[in-house]
């Protein structure tokens, strides 16, 4: 008896709590009384099903549309302001929720209930989301969708060629994890562009591709000298960011090493923080917008990376298995001149099957590390403001040297 009570406790908590967030959105269908009626309809329902069976709950449901049907009818005739279709699907929704607490999971349920009512709260800033994305972004969502949804099901999971490391769908799920991550920052930078600081600018950048804001940024000195130190800044925040990305990968590829591996990362990962920190103290410009950033679901940069990092698989392993640690380790320099994500995936994918050790896998990625800093050095010489470079590389030689202290001296 306790349970049947606890379960309708249950329904009228989260009754009231959608039911409160569209009285206060003034819906003419349902309010803070309608909703926990509802709901606690669907969970009596719910009680009911062994004894009366599913028709008890179709007639529920059927009855909630006939309420809804009724609302609207009467709403017409009296000319009352409209709320669209959402406090309907609303209220369907949390008759099936109202139902599934006693013949499902109640921690369930109220998690679907909890976010349905946190979707409705958000009606303002979903809306004004929706509202800063052009027509190419919502295409990147879509995109991504399809890469997720429609063509990842469909590659083959199993290993083909040389070595046994090339598994199309484990390679394509890389390609999903590293746009994914780059889309997300890509989303966030539109959501403040027009109002993106420095950090803002390091960070989404960073998210995006950091390797990517070197260039924009060291282009931006050179047509301006006077942004070299806060160019500089995001240069060094986008940077940092990179090591969250780095222990993301590995803790999806790798997660029993993820502590192992990451460690080392995280070491450097701090250093570059203060480093960025010591940046901000030089600089007093407050604002600088983000330069335009590449859409990152682009079909042809994500089969490009795809191929990157079915070579590099391929590589570490040939080159682990033909001339040993040091031939990874050259493969992980190569690479790291200008991608990161494919040497780190890839290493840490190689260390969860066990081909080569967590150590030798962090190894070979800061190994990358300190190639991928050296590059962007090189990039902002050649492409930025003697300014910017001579801000930049006491900096960049504090980060290099950090990393080489880690690969020396961490057992």
């Amino acid at each position: 008896m306790s349970s049947v009570f606890e379960n309708l406790a249950t329904a009228l908590a989260l009754g009231l709590l959608v039911g409160l967030q569209r009285e206060r959105s003034d819906s003419a269908v349902a309010g803070i009384r309608t909703f926990p009626l509802i709901t606690m309809l669907g969970t009596v329902c719910g009680l009911l099903f062994p004894m009366l069976g599913p028709s008890v709950v179709v007639a529920g449901f059927g009855g909630v549309i006939a309420l809804i049907v009724i609302a609207n009818v009467l709403r017409a005739k009296s000319a009352s302001s409209g709320s669209g279709a959402t406090t309907e699907a609303a209220a369907l929704l949390m008759f099936a929720v109202g139902a599934y607490v006693p013949l499902g999971s109640a921690t369930v349920a109220t998690a679907i209930g909890v976010g349905v009512a946190g979707l409705l709260n958000a009606k303002d800033y979903l809306h004004a989301f929706a509202g800063k994305l052009g027509d190419r972004d919502v295409h990147a969502i879509m995109r991504f969708a399809l890469m997720s949804f429609i063509i990842l099901p469909l590659v083959p999971n199993r290993t083909f060629g040389p070595f046994d490391v090339l598994n199309p769908y484990q390679v394509w799920l890389m390609v999903v994890l590293v746009v994914g991550m780059s889309l997300g920052g890509f989303l966030l930078y539109k959501f403040v562009q027009g109002r993106a600081g420095l950090l803002f600018s390091g960070l989404f950048g960073g998210m995006i591709s950091s390797t990517a804001t070197t260039v924009s940024y060291a282009r931006r000195s050179a047509a301006s000298p006077d942004l070299a130190a806060p160019a500089a800044f995001v240069i060094l925040v986008a940077s940092s960011v990179m090591y969250a990305r780095l222990l993301i990968e590995i803790a999806v590829v790798a997660p029993n090493h993820v502590v192992e591996i990451g460690t080392p990362i995280v070491l450097i990962g701090v250093v570059a923080i203060v480093v960025a920190l010591l940046a901000w103290r030089r600089t007093s410009v407050a604002q600088s917008g983000l330069p335009e950033q590449t859409n990152p679901t682009e079909i042809k940069g994500a089969l490009v990376f795809g191929v990157i990092y079915a070579l590099v698989l391929l590589a570490s392993a040939a080159a682990r298995e033909r001339l040993g640690t040091s031939g990874l380790f050259g493969v992980a320099a190569i690479s790291g001149l200008t991608d990161m994500d494919a040497i780190t995936i890839s290493c840490a994918r190689m260390a969860d099957a066990g081909r080569i050790t967590p150590t030798q896998a962090w190894q070979a990625v800061v190994i990358a590390v300190i190639s991928n800093t050296i590059f962007k050095l090189g990039v902002i010489v050649v492409l930025g403001s003697p300014a910017l470079a001579k801000k930049i590389a006491p900096f960049v030689g504090i980060k290099v040297a950090a990393a080489v202290m880690v690969l020396w001296l961490w057992d």
